[in-house]
C-alpha cells in the first residue's frame, strides 16, 4: 500500500526559544514519530535551505527533514502571494500541515491550517500593531486556500466560524504526562533555588502582554500576598508590556514581590516550578485554549483562572481543581487566588489530555482528505 505523505511547516521550530505554537507542533510531531504512524505515512518537516544550521535539534526516528530551494525571506514572501511557486512542486504530492496561521500555494495537494485563536479579530486592542496588520491583511487568503481549518477549542471553533464563515475542526491542546507530573520537594527546591524564587510563590506562565491581563492579576495578588511570598511571572517579553512591568516593580517596592526569572526557563524546569507553586494564576481577557492550566493540572497544582468559555472548556474533568473569577473584577480575582492556594496539591492525578490523542485526531482529519 502506498503511504500518504505528510509535510509539516517546520519554521515554528527554529527560533531561539520555541513559542506556544511551536510547542504544539513539537509535541504533535513527537507523538507522530512512532512505527505505528510510520507504517501509514511518510512524514516530513520542511524548512528553507538557509535554516539548515538551526535544524540540528530536529532529530526524529521516523520523521525526515526536507529543505526548500529558497531562503527564509523568500519563502515568507511566497506565503503572502496568491500566485507563487507551489510547495508541492518541490516536495511532492501529499497533505500539508501549516501550524501557524499562514500557508502556501499548492498545486496537487491538500492542506490543513491551524488557526489557534482569533484574538486579533475579537480583541484587536490587545494585539501588537504590526502583527495585527499582518494577520488582517492575509488571513482571508490563508483561510480560503486551506482545505481544513483546525483550532484548539470549541470556543475558538465558534469564533472562527462566526468570523470567517467556514467550518473548523477541533484538536485540543494536550500535555505530556511523562514531563508534567508532580515533582518531589527536593527537586522543587533545587530548581526554585536555581532561579532565585522564594519558598512560597504563585505562578503565571505566558507572554508578558496585554491580553494576559497581568495588571489586574498583579493588583489581585497584592490584595492577598503575605510577607515573603512572590508572584512569579514566567514567559517571553511579549509586547506593549511597559505598564505591566512598571506595576510589577511598584508592587515589589511596596513589599508585594512580583518577579521574573533572569533568563529563559526551559520546559525541563517548568514541572518542578509548577509543582512548588501555591497556585497557578491565569486570568487572560481572551484565550484560544489554556496550555498552562493543563500543565498545572497534570502536576496536581490548584488553579485560579478567568471565567471565560475556553478555560471552562479546557478544565473539563478536573474543574474541582480550579477557582474561577471574572478577569474584570480584581476583588473576585484576589478571592479566587486565595481559595485556590488553600486547596491541597494532588499527588495522584491523571494527565487531562495527551498528545497521542491530538495526533490521532489530526490523522483522522488527514484520512478525510
Amino acid at each position: 500500500m502506498r503511504k500518504t505523505k505528510l509535510f509539516f511547516d517546520g519554521t515554528p521550530l527554529i527560533g531561539k526559544h520555541v513559542s506556544g505554537v511551536g510547542k504544539v507542533l513539537q509535541e504533535t510531531l513527537l507523538a507522530l514519530d512512532t512505527k505505528v504512524y510510520a507504517d501509514r505515512y511518510s512524514i516530513f518537516i520542511f524548512l528553507p535551505f538557509d535554516e539548515r544550521h538551526n535544524a540540528s535539534h530536529l532529530a526524529y526516528t521516523y520523521i525526515k527533514v526536507k529543505y526548500l530551494p529558497y531562503p527564509h525571506k523568500i519563502l515568507s514572501l511566497f506565503s503572502r502571494m496568491r500566485v507563487a511557486p507551489p510547495l508541492d512542486l518541490f516536495l511532492g504530492k501529499g497533505v500539508y500541515v501549516f501550524e501557524n496561521f499562514r500557508n502556501w500555494s499548492l498545486i496537487a495537494s491538500k492542506s490543513i491550517t491551524y488557526v489557534h485563536d482569533v484574538a486579533f479579530k475579537m480583541h484587536p486592542e490587545f494585539i501588537e500593531e504590526r502583527n495585527l496588520a499582518y494577520l488582517n491583511k492575509y488571513i482571508n487568503m490563508w483561510v480560503e486556500r486551506s482545505d481544513v481549518i483546525v483550532t484548539v477549542s470549541e470556543a475558538s471553533r465558534v469564533d472562527i466560524e462566526k468570523v470567517f464563515g467556514v467550518k473548523a475542526e477541533v484538536i485540543p491542546n494536550a500535555v505530556r504526562g511523562d514531563l508534567f507530573r508532580p515533582r518531589s520537594v527536593d527537586e522543587v527546591n533545587m530548581v526554585r533555588n536555581q532561579w532565585g524564587i522564594p519558598e512560597r510563590y504563585y505562578l503565571f506562565i505566558g507572554n508578558i502582554e496585554p491580553r494576559k491581563n497581568l495588571e489586574n492579576t498583579i493588583d489581585a495578588y497584592t490584595q492577598i500576598a503575605q510577607p515573603g511570598e512572590a508572584l512569579v511571572l514566567i514567559g517571553g517579553g511579549g509586547w506593549r508590556n511597559e505598564s505591566i512591568l512598571d506595576k510589577a516593580q511598584h508592587a515589589t517596592l511596596d513589599g508585594k514581590i512580583v518577579m521574573r526569572p533572569s533568563g529563559y526557563v526551559p520546559d525541563e524546569d517548568l514541572p518542578a516550578l509548577i509543582s512548588g507553586a501555591k497556585a497557578l494564576v491565569h486570568f487572560p481577557w481572551y484565550e484560544g485554549s489554556g496550555l498552562p492550566i493543563l500543565q498545572a493540572a497534570s502536576c496536581g497544582v490548584p488553579i485560579a483562572a478567568s471565567d471565560i468559555p475556553p478555560l471552562r472548556e479546557v478544565v473539563s474533568g478536573f474543574s474541582d481543581r480550579v477557582v474561577f473569577a471574572s478577569p474584570e473584577d480584581i476583588s473576585l480575582m484576589a478571592e479566587a487566588i486565595k481559595a485556590a492556594s488553600e486547596k491541597q496539591h494532588d499527588q495522584n492525578i491523571k494527565t487531562p489530555v495527551t498528545w497521542a490523542s491530538a495526533a490521532q485526531k489530526l490523522t483522522d482529519i488527514v484520512e478525510t482528505l
